[in-house]
């Protein structure tokens, strides 16, 4: 989801089941999976990794029961502006760039990321 428009939010899982029907009427549906990317703000909690949760829409907790269900991948559009505009030290930058740094270890986990993509 990467629109706040209600009626276009409770449009999305219908046109997914819908695709998936159709797909599952060619005999495709085993071999297409059928995903929809979604905005960071999905994401009530990203930071630390660990602590990541969604936001409470029954819309998401449908779309996420789907992506199971059907062995969909589920996709995000990481924005690593954002990030570096809320923290703009040069090691932030760098680990939103792939560039080299040491890293962010995940307090929850012990995990080391090496870039934003990964942690996110």
């Amino acid at each position: 989801m990467i629109s706040n428009d209600q009626n276009l939010i409770s449009q999305l899982l219908p046109a997914m089941a819908n695709m998936q029907n159709a797909l599952n009427a060619a005999s495709l549906g085993g071999k297409i999976k059928v995903s929809t990317v979604h905005a960071m703000s999905v994401l009530a909690q990203s930071d630390p990794p660990s602590s990541g949760s969604f936001i409470r829409q029954d819309t998401m907790r449908g779309i996420l029961q789907f992506l199971k269900d059907h062995g969909s991948p589920f996709t995000i559009n990481p924005y690593p502006f954002f990030a570096y505009q809320s923290d703009p030290r040069p090691e932030t930058l760098a680990f939103c760039l792939f560039q080299p740094n040491a890293g962010r270890v995940d307090s929850g986990t012990g995990i080391k990321y090496m870039n934003m993509f990964d942690a996110q």
